[in-house]
């Protein structure tokens, strides 16, 4: 029986320079996945108070560009200042549901969380998952508000309503305040 080569033996020796070249270049462009989502959640932010977001957001899902799912966790993402900081997008993991989960973190434990590292762009869902029960805007109120119901009274200046426009208005106003209840009656 002969000698077995060794890899270091069959494969010539790595250029670590071309290597690193690779990674930065690989990185770059991973990075833009952050970019994109990150600029996707705010414009869909942007055209949630529109009077055609139920049709725009309709339209979304219907023609598979973006799932009605997905869209609210965009919102979510965007409606969270710290997470728009372009100052710490370098430090953000490029998946919207991860970024999504960040969104529940209070914005000042939030951008500590980044200052120190512990979020950062290899972070797992599971781990912010974690953080954000443990660090989420909802368990920072100790106080339980009771709220009474309000009767909104919709009129419109071309007569009575479709109940698909009221389903619409419904809809907006549920996607604007997720803590809310609203229903028709």
């Amino acid at each position: 029986m002969g000698k077995v080569a060794t890899v270091n033996e069959i494969l010539p020796p790595v250029d670590m320079k071309s290597v690193e070249a690779a990674l930065a270049d690989i990185t770059t462009s991973w990075r833009k996945t952050t970019e994109a989502i990150l600029n996707t959640a705010d414009t869909l932010y942007k055209y949630q108070s529109s009077e055609d977001w139920a049709v725009i957001s309709e339209e979304l899902d219907r023609r598979n560009i973006i799932k009605i799912s997905v869209q609210k966790f965009l919102v979510g993402i965007a409606q969270n200042p710290t997470l728009m900081d372009s100052s710490v997008r370098q430090s953000l993991p490029p998946h919207y549901n991860t970024l999504y989960h960040m969104s529940r973190i209070d914005g000042d434990k939030l951008r500590s969380l980044l200052k120190k590292g512990t979020i950062n762009p290899s972070t797992l869902l599971e781990e912010v998952r974690k953080l954000a029960d443990k660090f989420s805007l909802k368990k920072k109120s100790t106080t339980k508000v009771v709220v009474t119901p309000t009767y909104i009274k919709i009129v419109s200046s071309k007569g009575q309503l479709s109940t698909r426009r009221e389903n619409e208005i419904v809809n907006l106003i549920q996607e604007n305040y997720p803590d809310l209840t609203v229903s028709l009656k």
